[in-house]
Parts: structure tokens; sequence; C-alpha cells
């Protein structure tokens, strides 16, 4: 991002707010590859924090995903978080306005740094914690010897962010009161957590 883009209206300075996102938003995509094509996979991700101003991200992909070369330690990596999103007529709005598109997204970079078994497994054990709902019963046994067996098909990855920004488009450049009217119009469609801006 640069510091014109985007307006500051919509841009998300908040590290909490961005964390926020990462956490009700899991599902990132990450592109990596310093040839073409690029390589892009949607992956579940889960935040570490490591310091007050560090963060990592932790996942796996399949072993068979060609995404694997690319996600080597030292590598760079890019990412994107997408929270809800839709389309917002101009009779959202008490007054006459022209159509827009509402959402929340975060954007960054990092290094990857690939993880060993037990690192591994401790990620798996945290994931299942992490991304269940707030009524899950399960609980990964640490000692379940499935796990050994699908450790040998995925591999396991750590991004230590870089760079991380984000936008919230809530027709924030239009006053409170349509930004409310946005805010409420995205949270009915999309039926989903949000963060406020």
């Amino acid at each position: 991002m640069t510091s014109d883009y985007p307006l500051s209206p919509f841009r998300i300075d908040d590290r909490a707010k961005m964390h926020e996102l990462v956490d009700n938003y899991p599902l990132a995509t990450i592109i990596s590859g310093r040839g073409e094509p690029e390589n892009i996979t949607l992956v579940p991700l889960i935040r570490r924090d490591i310091g007050p101003d560090s963060t990592r991200l932790a996942g796996h992909v399949d072993r068979d995903n060609p995404h694997c070369a690319e996600l080597r330690t030292g590598e760079p990596v890019s990412f994107v978080f997408r929270g809800p999103e839709s389309y917002a007529s101009p009779d959202v709005y008490p007054d006459a306005q022209l159509p827009g598109w509402l959402y929340l997204m975060l954007k960054g970079r990092g290094t990857v740094h690939r993880l060993d078994d037990v690192a591994t497994r401790r990620l798996l054990i945290d994931a299942t914690r992490e991304l269940g709902d707030e009524d899950q019963h399960f609980a990964l046994d640490p000692v379940d010897p499935r796990i050994d067996q699908f450790i040998g098909g995925i591999v396991a990855f750590e991004i230590d962010v870089t760079e991380m920004s984000g936008i919230t488009k809530l027709a924030q450049d239009k006053g409170p009161v349509h930004s409310e009217l946005a805010r409420n119009h995205l949270t009915s469609r999309a039926g989903q957590h949000m963060i406020n801006p």
C-alpha cells in the first residue's frame, strides 16, 4: 500500500482490528513464486503473536500441492484475508448515491519458515482448537496415532509477517449515517461477524 491508497477513511491501521479480521476470517489466499505463474492457494491460517509488534501466521498444505515448492524457509510470500463483502445498491441510502461494493480485507507480506514434525503436531492441535466453533466439544488428542500418518502428507509453515494493512469499505467517506447504513446492510447480507471500522 502506498501512503495515498487506500484513502485514509478506508484504512484499518489498528493492529487489534487487523488481528480480529484474521481470527474471524482465517481462510487466507497465499501467493508466492518468483517466476510465472505465481502459486496461489487457499489455506486457513492461525495467528501467533510473538511480541507487541510481531505476528506469525501458521498453516499447512497438502504435500502434493504444487505450492509446496515455494513454501521453503526464507522465501517471500504474500497473503490476503477477505472478510464479508456485498454489493450495495443506492437503495441502501436515504439520498441519491451510486452503487458500490462493501467489504473488509487485509493483505500483507512475510517470509516463510517450514515447521518440523514436532511443531507441525503442535500446529494441528492449536488449529483444531482455534478454528473450531465456541461450542465445539472435539479436542485433538496429542497422542492420536492418526496425527503421525497425517503429518507425512502435509507441509506446515509459519509466515513471519513483515507488512500488513487493512481496508474497510463501508461508505465512511459519505459520513457516519451512511457508514452505519452500509455496515448494517453488509451485516445483514453477509450474516457474519463484522469488525468496527
